[in-house]
C-alpha cells in the first residue's frame, strides 16, 4: 500500500546528489513496523534509510509547521492531498494504480492539478521542473486547492454540524 519500496531510493538518491534540496521524510506509522514484518528491512535499516544532513525524519505531532516551509510535497493516496492545498505550493502525487485509489470526491482535482507520477523517470523530471522553478499547473492547482480547501478554515467539522442540526431543528 505504501510507495516506500517503488520511490523510496529515487527520492533519496536525488536529494543525496544535489544539495538544493532537503527532504522530510513523514512516513505512515505502520511502514517501519510492517517493513519490519515483512523482512524487507530492519528497524536500524529503515531508521537509517533517510538520515543524513539534509534528511529529517518527521515524527512530530504538528506538520503544518513543514507544510509551511516547504516548496512542494510528495505524497502518495494520503489525506495530505487535501491538508497541504492551503499552501497553494506544488504537490507530486505518487499514482499507484496497484494500490488504493483516491476517495472519489477528490480524484478529478488531484488528476487535474497535481504533477500524477507512475514512473521513477517521470519524479525526477517533476522534481528538476519544480527546482527550476517551472510550475505548469499553477493556475489549474490554485483553483482546484480552493475547492479542496473548503471547510479546512473556520469552525471545525463538529461545529458546523451542530449549527446544520440547529438549522434544521429550527
Amino acid at each position: 500500500w505504501s510507495t516506500f519500496r517503488k520511490y523510496g531510493e529515487v527520492i533519496r538518491s536525488i536529494v543525496m546528489r544535489d544539495e538544493r534540496f532537503c527532504l522530510v521524510f513523514r512516513p505512515h506509522p505502520g511502514l517501519g513496523p510492517t517493513l519490519k514484518q515483512t523482512g524487507i528491512m530492519t528497524e536500524e535499516d529503515f531508521a537509517a534509510f533517510f538520515s543524513g544532513p539534509r534528511f529529517l525524519h518527521h515524527t512530530a505531532k504538528d506538520y503544518y509547521s513543514a507544510f509551511r516551509w516547504s516548496d512542494a510535497l510528495i505524497t502518495d493516496g494520503s489525506s495530505f492531498l487535501v491538508q497541504y492545498a492551503p499552501t497553494g505550493k506544488p504537490v507530486v502525487y505518487l499514482d499507484r494504480s496497484d494500490g488504493w485509489g483516491l476517495d472519489a470526491s477528490i480524484d478529478g482535482d488531484v488528476r487535474a492539478c497535481y504533477y500524477c507520477i507512475t514512473n521513477s523517470d517521470a519524479l525526477r523530471t517533476t522534481i528538476e521542473m519544480l527546482s527550476a522553478g517551472e510550475d505548469d499547473m499553477a493556475g489549474a492547482r490554485h483553483q482546484s486547492q480552493q475547492r479542496m480547501c473548503i471547510g479546512l478554515s473556520g469552525p471545525g467539522a463538529g461545529d458546523r454540524i451542530a449549527d446544520y442540526i440547529a438549522r434544521q431543528l429550527g
